[in-house]
């Protein structure tokens, strides 16, 4: 009976033994549930229309407003700003602009390790799952308000008649430049800079030629294979407007692999 006693109490230290280290160390290396903080750069895109008498030989399909839902989506994704100008005759004119903050991220979900950390672990867990829930609910409704009146805004300028008689390109890099070269302490520490131009860049009112300090990549849309004044700027030049916008994306997302373009 001595004999059974001493052997049921040397497996139950044993057993404790086992627990408290299983506390100590199953879970070593294993972070607890917690929030993911997003690093990403934050995008910014400044696009300009030309609306100007030249724009039948630039040989691109009319361009709708909603035509530039894919940048929408981009800088929903990573967040950033949006701005939108025309070029005609007087091009630094305010541009509408429309600015999203990065979404939410889901926190990670604990792994299974100790199961006596399990439960504390999944209890944090569903506290800051619930807290994303909320806020992403309130950025998705947010985001859409946003878009739909930057989309709204801007349909009474793409739908101008492309008549303007003097082009003033230099002008409206000039505004895009000063767009770009915010900062917002508010966004992502870093962010990535478009100029975006749907033109044939052929400078008729005289602007003098602008230096990008903001290093923002020039991307050129039109087919008609020219680039006018706009040379200095080195863009990476495009057949139309869609595959211009899947370039971007892909270069922001990761894909390059899928992106189409020709400089």
């Amino acid at each position: 009976m001595f004999h059974q006693l001493r052997f049921f109490l040397l497996a139950l230290a044993l057993l404790v033994l086992f627990l408290a280290q299983a506390c100590v160390g199953t879970n070593r290396g294993e972070p607890p549930a917690k929030a993911v903080t997003k690093n990403g750069p934050a995008v910014k895109v400044a696009l300009f229309l030309d609306r100007t008498g030249s724009w039948s030989e630039m040989r691109i399909k009319p361009v709708a407003a909603e035509d530039i839902k894919p940048l929408l989506d981009l800088i929903a994704q990573t967040g950033g700003e949006i701005a939108f100008g025309i070029i005609r005759e007087q091009s630094n004119r305010p541009l509408v602009r429309a600015r999203i903050d990065p979404p939410p991220v889901k926190p990670e979900e604990p792994k299974k390790g100790n199961p006596l950390k399990d439960v504390e672990e999944r209890a944090k867990y569903q506290t800051l799952r619930a807290k994303y829930d909320d806020d992403k609910r309130q950025w998705e409704s947010d985001k859409d308000q946003k878009l739909q009146r930057f989309l709204a805004e801007i349909k009474p300028l793409v739908d101008q008649e492309p008549d303007a008689r003097v082009t003033d390109i230099w002008n409206a890099v000039a505004r895009a430049e000063l767009f770009l070269l915010e900062k917002d302490s508010s966004a992502a520490a870093s962010q990535h800079s478009y100029l975006v131009l749907i033109t044939d860049g052929l400078e008729t009112a005289s602007g003098k030629p602008v230096v990008l300090k903001s290093q923002a990549k020039v991307v050129l849309v039109n087919g008609a294979g020219k680039i006018g004044a706009l040379e200095p700027l080195n863009p990476i030049r495009f057949e139309g407007l869609e595959a211009a916008m899947r370039w971007i994306s892909a270069t922001e997302l990761g894909e390059k692999k899928n992106a189409e373009y020709t400089h």
